[in-house]
């Protein structure tokens, strides 16, 4: 995640590295408008005005044969696997959150430039040492950490260097944690015979080492756990099996990917992203809320964030509304959604208070503006009564000394109420 300023997202625009993310296919296109609604067909189509939203894409390898720098995913030193960095995505939502997305893939390759398939461990391997910010990567004989690897040649913005920040320490907002969020897609037919699916997905999507779920040690899940992570997978066809987690979703399936892997980038991976935005808005406006209620955005704007992207079906189809529902319900966006709920609903009470002490005061300072008055025609009345005329300066100073005690009275009123009331809260 990071932020961005519709100044920056034009000047990651012009970079020679990027270009829109456009389906031109018409047929492609028109098989997407069948099954997607209106409300979530632009997303995958990229078919919004730019303000709205807009993907980035890289074309071909961005960065080839990469390794990584002491490279210990298990707290051995190994030798590095060489990479290619492919298909970097920067994905900016609408203007008014100006919260956006990164992505990038990586892909083991041999000295001809060829996929090279990753068995279980190693893939476990890769994984665990890849989504690290700190993990250091190589690249055109440039050592840098990941998270300066993502800023100085992902989010770079021009020649002299300057780029989108995901860095805290840079100012902004940054609920990353110290991982990368990870997609995986493995082919099942790389795994060892009679290696459990439902093990590769508990011990890829919790970054355990390989055998942990099977092999008797210390980090061996007990099975109440273990089940309690399998029983949120995807399951439709028994030639592939999805889990998703708080920070990582596993594609698990058997001679199925070739034909498959498209449609999982190109749409199902969208969807994904989709819903983490969400999460991280929502977890965003919820962390900045103030104790004294009051928003970090304004309500307008949280309304029409709602509008745009609050959503519980999107396709006319099972398996994305499916996929859809899971990813959103593991990464408790309803539950955000509530909270927030309350915190506007508490806020709102607060506003309503205080706004009932201004006008107590305000009916006060009224009363007392109108008993001066009455003070005043009342003296003036008990000097006509005793025949003088034009009161005197000392009953015009006592007078004045009248309503002074009277407004110091109720001050000490006001005020003791407002304090009495406050510890009520």
């Amino acid at each position: 995640m990071f932020n961005f300023s519709p100044i920056q997202r034009e000047m990651l625009r012009t970079q020679p590295m990027y270009q829109k993310a456009v389906i031109t296919n018409q047929t492609v296109r028109s098989i997407i408008s069948r099954q997607y609604y209106p409300a979530f067909r632009p997303f995958i189509l990229n078919d919004c005005p730019d303000k709205e939203y807009m993907e980035l894409v890289s074309a071909g390898v961005a960065f080839p044969n990469c390794t990584f720098e002491d490279y210990k995913p298990n707290g051995q030193v190994m030798p590095s696997p060489v990479f290619n960095v492919e298909k970097v995505s920067v994905t900016f939502y609408n203007e008014a959150f100006r919260t956006g997305i990164y992505s990038f893939e990586i892909r083991v390759v041999d000295a001809q430039g060829a996929e090279v398939p990753l068995d279980v461990e190693e893939l476990s391997s890769l994984v665990k040492f890849a989504r690290e910010f700190d993990s250091k990567i190589i690249t055109g004989g440039q050592t840098m950490r990941i998270s300066d690897f993502i800023e100085k040649k992902m989010l770079v913005l021009n020649s002299n260097g300057d780029f989108i920040s995901i860095s805290e320490q840079q100012g902004s907002v940054y609920y990353n944690g110290s991982k990368l969020k990870t997609w995986i897609t493995a082919d099942l037919a790389n795994f060892p015979a009679g290696y459990e699916p439902d093990h590769a997905l508990f011990e890829l999507g919790t970054s355990a080492p390989y055998l942990t779920a099977s092999t008797a040690g210390d980090f061996r899940p007990s099975k109440l756990y273990l089940d309690s992570i399998i029983s949120g997978k995807i399951s439709v066809f028994e030639n592939w099996s999805a889990l998703c987690l708080q920070d990582t979703f596993i594609l698990l399936a058997s001679n199925y990917l070739q034909q498959g892997e498209l449609v999982w980038r190109d749409t199902y991976m969208k969807i994904y992203k989709f819903n983490l935005y969400c999460k991280f808005y929502l977890f965003k406006v919820n962390s900045e809320v103030t104790t004294k209620g009051k928003l970090s955005v304004t309500r307008t704007e949280l309304a029409r964030f709602l509008n745009l992207y609050h959503m519980e079906m999107i396709s006319y189809n099972f398996l994305p509304n499916l996929i859809f529902a899971n990813i959103k319900q593991t990464l408790g966006i309803h539950g955000e959604s509530l909270a927030l709920m309350e915190k506007i609903e508490n806020s709102s009470k607060i506003l309503r208070e205080e706004s009932d002490r201004l006008l107590n005061i305000l009916l006060a300072i009224i009363a007392f503006t109108s008993l001066v008055s009455v003070i005043g025609d009342f003296s003036g009345l008990i000097a006509k009564l005793y025949g003088n005329a034009e009161p005197s300066m000392v009953v015009q100073q006592g007078n004045t000394w009248i309503a002074l005690v009277v407004l110091l009275a109720l001050i000490v009123f006001v005020t003791g109420r407002y304090f009495f009331r406050k510890r009520k809260l």
